[in-house]
């Protein structure tokens, strides 16, 4: 069963999310927590599958310009853009 972990465990620590993530293959990332900054890059690196790693707004409480800017401007390669915002 796939299970989305939202605002990639915030509270926690993103380390421990990509250790979750890591070692169980249902687990995906949710990135609606872009206004901290780097964190799109770190996912990237630390993700064994980039494609546990999902696009999140936090639509109506978060700012979807924003979001989504802070994919677009990421120091990502331009397919894990594509992967992250929509291949996934």
């Amino acid at each position: 069963m796939p299970l989305l972990v939202g605002h990639a465990l915030q509270d926690k620590s993103f380390e421990a999310m990509a250790e979750l993530a890591n070692t169980f293959p249902n687990v995906y990332v949710d990135l609606s927590v872009p206004e901290i900054f780097g964190v799109t890059e770190f996912f990237v690196e630390a993700l064994d599958n980039i494609g546990q790693l999902i696009f999140g707004s936090d639509f109506p409480w978060g700012n979807c310009h924003f979001r989504i800017g802070a994919v677009i401007y990421a120091r990502i390669s331009d397919e894990a853009k594509r992967l992250i915002l929509g291949r996934t």
